[in-house]
């Protein structure tokens, strides 16, 4: 991921590393951003979100990456579990709302349908 200026120019450039995620694709998907300032980005190829600060340093990672059937996801266990998060949306106050769109999880016949997560940070 890169943030630039208006001008183009490059003000930082952030890698799995920097955040981590080691030997992994991260695939930035969707941001978001709080009342405070914090800034969300869904890492779909790492099945977690990570929050930055202001200035875009690393804050920390949301969820946790797994591999579970559509009929597992929503069970206590997985409360943490993310597996493709793409969209998502960040409240005022930092609750953390994640579209996650497993397309062979979440697919019932030739419909598809996706997973929906809320965290509290």
């Amino acid at each position: 991921m890169e943030a630039v200026k208006q001008d183009g120019k490059l003000i930082k450039s952030i890698t799995g590393k920097d955040v981590g995620l080691t030997d992994i694709e991260i695939i930035p998907t969707g941001i978001s951003k709080d009342a405070e300032g914090f800034i969300y980005v869904s890492l779909e190829g790492a099945g977690v979100v990570a929050r930055f600060n202001q200035d875009l340093e690393f804050d920390q990672l949301i969820g946790q990456d797994c591999d579970v059937p559509a009929k597992d996801y929503y069970k206590c266990k997985n409360r943490n579990c993310l597996i493709d998060p793409q969209g998502l949306i960040v409240s005022a106050n930092g609750d953390v709302f994640v579209i996650d769109m497993a397309k062979k999880v979440f697919k019932v016949g030739d419909q598809r349908n996706f997973g929906f997560k809320k965290y509290n940070c």
